[in-house]
């Protein structure tokens, strides 16, 4: 059964990835030239679901996701931040969303961590 918070994460995850995805459809649809059909049905396919995988890993994540915020921004960034379950929730679904709509954020995430992190990539 879902709490309210992972509702509420889960939600709120869908919600700002839904909008961050439609922005992304914005240049595919009124492409020059037009898009065929199946270009924009896909494009619409691969946008819906990482709103769905938004979705599903904000409120999956939402009882664990703040500690792990919480550690990985003062361990990183040495900020002394505390965030609740329900902000690291959608922070998570984000981040999830962005990394399967967007390939170009995969390429980048990796040579940051590459960079700032010994050991995770060859």
């Amino acid at each position: 059964m879902l709490d309210k918070d992972r509702l509420l994460a889960g939600l709120a995850a869908f919600i700002v990835s839904v909008i961050w995805c439609g922005m992304a459809l914005v240049p595919v649809v009124f492409a020059d030239p037009p898009p065929g059909a199946r270009t924009l049905a896909r494009a619409c396919v691969e946008k819906a679901l990482a709103a769905i995988a938004a979705f599903a890993a904000g409120s999956l994540s939402a009882p664990w996701a703040a500690t792990f915020v919480n550690q990985v921004v003062a361990k990183y960034l040495g900020l002394p931040l505390q965030v609740d379950a329900l902000t690291a929730g959608v922070a998570i679904g984000v981040l999830v969303a962005i990394l399967v709509a967007d390939p170009t954020a995969r390429t980048r995430l990796a040579g940051w961590a590459s960079r700032k992190i010994k050991g995770v990539l060859p």
